[in-house]
């Protein structure tokens, strides 16, 4: 999958940024089967809606706002959409109330946005820049190096677990 990233990251950028949405919303899947098993359980299809509805203006670009049907679409903020989202949420809360896990399900949820959205609309945001592909090719390769040592170090020297969550990592393979 490597060299066919790699090279739609050059010849077909919005190919690429398509791919890295449905990148993006495959960690949020991750990410909310994660909190599932710490029993906070919420729903896919919101996040998933607000996570492309964020991203969609970056990805098409000018392609986006030159088409003039899509003019009021551009206009619409982010703040818009999370609101949208916030006002989702809170109708969901009433509605379907949770007095016990309802607060730390919503901040798991809302986390898991902000984290996996603002990550995802700065680095879809990396390959609109002047020599774009080159940037996204050296976060690539800083994260690619990273995991790497981690891999390595922490598999022939690993003794100390990390994180619950994740119990293969260990803090030797951090510091690797």
């Amino acid at each position: 999958v490597i060299p066919l990233l790699i090279f739609s990251m050059f010849q077909f950028p919005q190919g690429f940024r398509f791919f890295m949405l449905a990148a993006l919303m495959l960690g949020y899947e991750e990410y909310r089967r994660m909190m599932a098993r710490r029993s906070l359980h919420f729903g896919p299809w919101r996040g998933l809606l607000v996570l492309a509805l964020l991203m969609l203006p970056v990805i098409l670009g000018s392609a986006w706002t030159s088409r003039a049907e899509f003019l009021p679409l551009t206009s619409i903020s982010v703040k818009f959409w999370l609101a949208i989202f916030f006002i989702a949420a809170a109708l969901q809360r009433v509605f379907y109330p949770d007095l016990e896990n309802g607060l730390p399900r919503f901040t798991a949820e809302l986390a898991g946005l902000f984290y996996i959205g603002l990550l995802g609309y700065h680095f879809i945001s990396l390959d609109t820049l002047a020599y774009g592909p080159w940037w996204v090719m050296l976060v690539f390769w800083y994260a690619w190096s990273y995991d790497s040592g981690a891999l390595f170090v922490g598999k022939s020297m690993g003794r100390r677990p990390f994180n619950p969550l994740s119990p293969s990592k260990t803090w030797e393979g951090f510091w690797g």
